[in-house]
């Protein structure tokens, strides 16, 4: 359930109230941590919060988020699954996210 309230805060455009209600949903979810005010991968601050860790059978997936309190917005996703003790390759990353309006049209990500 919290996963897809972390999606109201950058797949969606939605209202600021929308982004605020679910940012309070999400921090209110049984398992969620608070993990104070820090600053994300490109500096920006915000408040980091922790999804409830999942595990199955040897496999255990962590997620961590960085929301920008001010606009509601997310800035940062962290994942990390590991199986057996040992992170997976490619499976262990930090996304950034910039969300705002514009009338541009999309660009095309160089590959590599």
């Amino acid at each position: 359930m919290a996963e897809y309230m972390t999606r109201l805060l950058y797949e969606n455009p939605v209202p600021f109230k929308v982004r605020s209600a679910a940012y309070q949903a999400l921090r209110t979810t049984k398992g969620v941590g608070d993990l104070g005010q820090v600053r994300d991968p490109l500096n920006r601050p915000g408040q980091k919060v922790a999804l409830p860790v999942y595990e199955r059978k040897s496999s255990v997936l962590k997620e961590q988020f960085i929301v920008d309190t001010r606009t509601m917005t997310l800035l940062a996703h962290y994942t990390d699954l590991q199986d057996g003790g040992k992170q997976l390759a490619g499976k262990t990353a930090v996304e950034t996210y910039k969300v705002g309006w514009t009338d541009d049209k999309p660009a095309v990500p160089a590959a590599g």
